[in-house]
């Protein structure tokens, strides 16, 4: 397979695996993390684990593939790249703006999923358009500053959201009363209907692509995706017990801000500062590194000849 990059155009390797396992979890652990569990809780109550387990199992193939072609071909194009190696260059840029389009789309997503849970906890209307305004400036400005500082920006945010579900579940479960009930009514159609959803969380690492010609060693990226992997799906398995235990399954706030029905059943009004702090640290650790993508993925564009050169 050949390689796009040419002596002028190279990124310089400035992200090493430990760096890059962190900049993998800022890209799944997103939006998707402070909503679906609460969705899928609420709609199959004490089944809501099986979309869960199932998309983690099902999703292996694809990390392999990925973390496959990181450490043989890495490319700021990613995706687009191997694209074009495989079926041209139409299929490559087709790819690429498509991935560029997905990722202008999913940035304001993100941070607007944010704002209205900074909006639910401190009851202005302003909260929303402000909040989701400025953490994709900072996002911007922390991109502007190299993979590296960025990369760090991500690891102690990362470090912070782990820290912080993992003490609300485990505080969660100190206060077990009763657990939810497996649904004797439960379809077929209902957990399908569920796994669509859920698969959003599991997506993200076919973003990190972008990211692989800057690693120090791409041979560590299989690594990187299995590290990313297994604390990617203890988080959620934390976070979904904690709800378990700590949240009427007929809840309706599941359906809006699951992260504050949790912190608030088990600390009360003092749960709505933890919220506030996993909302902040997990939207601005998610649009760092999709901002990371963005100009990595452009810039391997215009370094094919898709987009002016002057952006590469």
């Amino acid at each position: 397979m050949p390689q796009e990059k040419s002596s002028k155009t190279n990124l310089q390797p400035s992200i090493n695996s430990v760096i890059g396992t962190f900049v993998a979890l800022s890209t799944i652990l997103g939006s998707g993390m402070m909503i679906l569990p609460g969705t899928s809780y609420f709609s199959l109550h004490g089944a809501s684990w099986i979309p869960w387990a199932v998309a983690a199992v099902s999703v292996i193939p694809m990390l392999f593939a990925y973390a496959w072609l990181g450490r043989a071909y890495p490319s700021s194009s990613g995706v687009a790249h191997y694209s074009q190696v495989a079926f041209g260059k139409k299929s490559g840029a087709s790819c690429g703006f498509m991935a560029l389009f997905a990722l202008f789309c999913c940035i304001p997503a993100t941070a607007g999923t944010g704002g209205r849970y900074i909006q639910s906890v401190v009851a202005s209307t302003w909260a929303e358009p402000i909040f989701a305004v400025s953490a994709v400036a900072i996002a911007i400005f922390v991109t502007l500053m190299g993979a590296s500082l960025s990369g760090r920006v991500q690891m102690f945010l990362i470090i912070l959201l782990v820290l912080t579900i993992c003490a609300l579940s485990a505080v969660a479960l100190t206060r077990v009363d009763s657990l939810p009930t497996f649904p004797s009514d439960l379809g077929i159609g209902a957990i399908g209907s569920s796994l669509v959803a859920v698969y959003v969380a599991f997506t993200g690492w076919e973003t990190v692509s972008f990211t692989f010609e800057e690693h120090r060693r791409s041979d560590l990226i299989p690594r990187v995706f299995t590290a990313s992997y297994i604390t990617v799906v203890g988080l959620y398995a934390i976070l979904i017990v904690g709800l378990y235990v700590a949240v009427d399954a007929d809840d309706p706030t599941l359906n809006s801000a699951p992260l504050l029905a949790l912190a608030t059943n088990v600390f009360g009004k003092a749960g709505t500062y933890v919220v506030f702090i996993l909302v902040i640290v997990a939207i601005c650790a998610n649009l760092a590194a999709s901002v990371l993508a963005v100009s990595r993925l452009t810039f391997g564009l215009a370094r094919s000849g898709f987009l002016p050169s002057i952006l590469a």
